[in-house]
């Protein structure tokens, strides 16, 4: 489990100075380590090995006390005519004497061992680690799941937070602009449209920010549903939008869907080998050692018995139960690896699609900020002709609504690579990166520099 720090936790509460704030790492790490979701998850892992464990179990000698108390009847009697007659004695001697005793009873220690039975165990202890190896791949997938939201969560927030601020230093623009065209049509030096034009500009602009300001309070309050803090506590965030986007470093171990089948899958096989041996011979080792009474049949008295002994049981028919069992997990291990083979060729396709619109992202991106350059090239332009009364106010609206276009379409563009690398994340079920996937400087798709967009 993953631990959060005190100075973090203090970041989550209070607004981050410059620098500072919940990086996107250690948001995934805090909600890998509170989320009941994956909580349960882990509990689950932990009684699929305490099965194994139990199965495994199997190898151990069975040591069990008894004891045991019972009338019997009628008792043998034992008659012998000796047929010889004693000086005196009116007719032959015999003997009568009762054999056991009416009531039984015995006190002791029973052991057992099974000293060979071909495999069966070891197949049988098998079977329950893959199960136990299925049930870790479905904790793989929960925490995958769980970061991708968190991933989603946290750029959503970037990206609200970011068109907040293009948002308000265009409109902080526009009022200016508003108020220098009412102050020139004041003094003639403007028409009405000039005044219509800045006003419109500023509405659509206070309309753009409500609606950011409404969907960056969406995005913070699933993050912090997510990372279990109180409603109304806003989070500082650490990463802007291009870190989001860096590439993702490719997965060391398939994805945990297909992991999970493959697992099932060699559980099946294993309790199919177990089948198969199961109709070999077993070979049991016995003790015991009791105080009873009688001690045996004839004595009497009680006293200590024991006994040592072998049993070997070959079951040779059983009604055509095992053959059945076995052409079940046949079909069983036939069904889970051709699911295997489809799950690996849905997240291939998953990560191919998500690499596929990351580079794409990242290019519209590198594309809107070369239109960013040139507008704000084209933008200073109709300012110049504006000052010496070439341009008219309108064409000055239109040069600055082009620079705003083309900062929403960056951001938005860096947006989509985020989302993009948080699917592609989700297809490999990697739910927490190394320290050197997720860099403060994102690099190109090739391994190179970082594409102008993202300086």
């Amino acid at each position: 489990m993953f631990v959060l720090s005190t100075s973090l936790a203090v970041a989550l509460l209070a607004p981050a100075a410059p620098g500072d704030g919940l990086t996107l790492r250690a948001a995934v790490e805090r909600v890998l380590a509170r989320h009941p979701a994956l909580t349960a998850a882990e509990r689950s892992v932990d009684a699929a090995e305490a099965g194994a464990d139990r199965v495994g179990s199997a190898w151990l000698p069975r040591v069990q006390a008894f004891g045991r108390v019972a009338a019997q009847g009628p008792v043998p009697t034992l008659s012998i005519d000796t047929g010889l007659t004693p000086p005196g004695a009116p007719g032959p001697l015999s003997i009568e004497r009762e054999i056991g005793q009416r009531y039984t009873g015995a006190v002791g220690l029973e052991a057992g061992w099974r000293a060979l039975d071909f495999g069966e165990r070891a197949a049988m202890q098998a079977a329950a680690e893959a199960g136990a190896d299925a049930t870790r791949q479905e904790v793989r997938a929960r925490a995958a799941d769980l970061a991708w939201a968190v991933r989603n969560a946290y750029a959503a927030a970037a990206f609200f937070a970011e068109v907040q601020r293009v948002t308000t230093k265009a409109l902080a623009t526009a009022r200016e602009a508003r108020a220098d065209a009412e102050a020139r049509r004041a003094s003639g030096m403007a028409a009405d449209v000039d005044v219509a034009a800045a006003a419109s500009r500023a509405a659509d602009l206070e309309a753009r920010l409500a609606d950011a300001e409404a969907g960056a309070a969406r995005a913070q309050e699933s993050l912090r549903l997510l990372l279990g803090l109180p409603a109304g506590d806003l989070i500082a965030l650490a990463d802007p939008l291009p870190a989001l986007a860096a590439d993702p470093a490719e997965a060391a171990e398939p994805p945990p869907g297909v992991a999970r089948l493959r697992a099932v899958a060699r559980a099946r096989r294993h309790s199919r080998e177990a089948v198969d041996r199961a109709f070999w011979p077993t070979l049991d080792l016995k003790a015991s050692g009791a105080w009873q009474d009688p001690r045996t049949f004839v004595e009497t008295d009680p006293g200590l018995a024991w006994q040592v002994g072998a049993q070997l049981t070959w079951p040779l028919f059983d009604g055509d139960q095992r053959r059945r069992h076995a052409r079940q997990l046949d079909a069983e291990v036939d069904a889970l690896e051709a699911g295997a083979r489809a799950a690996d060729e849905d997240a291939a396709r998953a990560r191919a699609e998500a690499a596929a619109r990351l580079y794409a992202a990242r290019a519209s991106a590198d594309a809107a900020a070369r239109s960013v350059e040139a507008a704000e090239v084209y933008l200073k332009a109709a300012e110049a002709a504006r000052a010496a009364g070439a341009a008219t106010h309108l064409d000055l609206e239109r040069a600055a609504d082009r620079l705003d276009a083309a900062r929403l379409a960056r951001t938005r563009a860096r947006f989509d690579a985020a989302r993009a690398r948080a699917d592609r994340l989700r297809a490999d079920g990697v739910a927490l990166e190394s320290l050197s996937t997720e860099p403060s400087a994102p690099r190109s798709r090739f391994g190179g520099e970082a594409l102008e967009s993202d300086r």
